[in-house]
């Protein structure tokens, strides 16, 4: 179980650095893999932390933690407000196109086994 959480938390930390490299890029021209990286991280403890505090709130907790994730961007890149909400909105899309493919990629069906991984985990096609 640890181990798969820790492959999970590197795959999603590789498609959000991912996409924020590729956001910074196109928005900024930035064009460092490493400092996309840590802005991953960093965006992602912040996301977790403001969304633990006040993401029960309706509505405002959500977009209180996606200002925050935002402002991280921000920081990082030393870019203007709107800049960064351009390279998050870039992240969401890359982070989605890529997860479609992995998706695609892993519900195939794994050597002779009757089970498929998908979106839910684990499926028997055989039913």
């Amino acid at each position: 179980m640890v181990v798969a959480s820790a492959v999970v938390f590197l795959v999603c930390l590789l498609l959000g650095a991912a996409g924020i490299y590729v956001g910074a890029r196109i928005i900024v021209g930035a064009n460092n893999f490493g400092h996309a990286i840590v802005t991953a991280l960093l965006g992602a403890i912040v996301w977790t932390v403001v969304g633990y505090l006040v993401g029960w709130i309706l509505l405002l907790g959500p977009l209180l933690a996606l200002i925050a994730y935002i402002g991280v961007i921000n920081w990082r890149y030393s870019t203007e407000w709107t800049a960064a909400a351009m390279i998050a909105l870039l992240v969401w899309l890359v982070v989605l196109w890529c997860s479609r493919r992995l998706e695609n990629l892993l519900s195939r069906p794994i050597h002779s086994c009757s089970y498929r991984i998908g979106r839910f985990g684990f499926r028997n096609i055989s039913e």
